[in-house]
């Protein structure tokens, strides 16, 4: 597919999902590879605006001797919005584990591929169906707020991407970033070394990683109290301990 200079990263099976899914194939201008092209180009363009991508796709066309596109950005619009979602999320998390993988050895850490994992929030346009899939924080009157989502990611240290990703609710049971995170341990892999700040030093999180031979190097959560007087003294400033496995999950 020689249109879509992604291809070396977007595997035929990924680039075939987009096709076989998008509503508006017949689109003569705006296919979806075309779309989906444009669309990464305006992510990454200074710019960022549509106008910016269809003037692109414009000259482009041009180029190749193809007639000219309207720069209405219309079009483009509404087939940006069509574009499939499972075949999205596939791509975010096939070129980031493709680069993720294709790391130069002197850019892991003690031999280790590192990841590192964090949260954050997001705001949506206030319609009827975000608001009911993300509906807007609980001390808000109704239509003062925004959907909001709560988002956990796997990020490659070495090289910036985005292995995996889990989205929920911001208040919802098991919203919780330790839980989101828990739904990811699948792409993270043996010898894999996951680097988190001390909101996720809990024991299940380390009891889980260890037993799939994964590693984590996390700072002490802030309500457990280091006592270095206990456990194993194998250096200066450097001592092991037992943890007991907790009466209770501390996901949440």
């Amino acid at each position: 597919m020689p249109e879509l200079p992604f291809s070396d990263i977007l595997s035929a099976e990924c680039l075939q999902l987009f096709i076989e899914n998008s509503p508006r194939k017949r689109n003569r201008i705006f296919t979806p590879l075309v779309t989906l092209k444009a669309f990464i180009s305006q992510v990454l363009s200074t710019d960022g605006s549509c106008r910016q991508a269809v003037s692109q796709v414009l000259s482009e066309r041009v180029s190749e001797g193809k007639k000219a596109n309207s720069i209405n950005t219309r079009s483009y619009c509404k087939a940006r919005e069509n574009l499939p979602l499972e075949p999205l999320i596939q791509a975010v998390k096939e070129t980031g584990k493709a680069l993720h993988d294709q790391s130069h050895p002197s850019w892991r850490w003690k031999g280790h591929n590192t990841l590192l994992v964090d949260g954050t929030t997001v705001l949506m346009p206030d319609t009827a169906s975000n608001q009911r899939a993300f509906p807007q924080q609980s001390n808000q009157k109704p239509g003062l707020g925004f959907p909001i989502a709560r988002l956990v990611g796997l990020i490659s240290l070495s090289t910036g991407s985005v292995l995996s990703y889990a989205k929920d609710p911001y208040q919802d049971k098991g919203s919780g970033e330790t839980s989101l995170l828990s739904t990811l341990f699948g792409d993270i892999s043996t010898n894999d070394l996951l680097l988190a700040d001390r909101y996720y030093c809990t024991w299940a999180i380390i009891a889980l990683l260890l037993k799939q031979n994964s590693h984590i190097l996390v700072q002490n959560h802030a309500q457990r109290k280091p006592n270095f007087s206990e456990g194993e003294k194998l250096g200066a400033k450097d001592h092991m301990i037992d943890w007991k496995k907790p009466k209770k999950s501390l996901y949440r």
